[in-house]
């Protein structure tokens, strides 16, 4: 009974068999690719998330930019107009 569970399972997963005959550790056929199935799932998910990162940033950026400019000349032309300056600068 015994040889043939060893046999099916050196039929079935050479490497595993063979890790565990020199007593370093490989994991079972079943673990590897399931490992490399969710690595590439995460590889894909980065992917998707950076690609529409850059595209939200390339469409978006020069509203950012524009609104940073905006504010750069409204600020400008508020301190423009204010008649009263503070005569010490450091309490701003």
């Amino acid at each position: 009974m015994l040889a043939e569970i060893e046999r099916r399972i050196e039929a079935d997963d050479p490497r595993f068999t063979a890790g565990f005959v020199s007593l370093r550790p490989c994991p079972p056929r079943e673990y590897r690719s399931r490992t490399r199935r969710r690595a590439a799932v995460w590889a894909g998910c980065i992917a998707v998330v950076s690609g529409v990162g850059l595209v939200m940033w390339l469409w978006l950026g020069w509203f950012v930019a524009a609104m940073f400019g905006l504010e750069s000349v409204v600020m400008g032309v508020l301190m423009a107009l204010d008649r009263n300056p503070d005569p010490e600068a450091s309490a701003i």
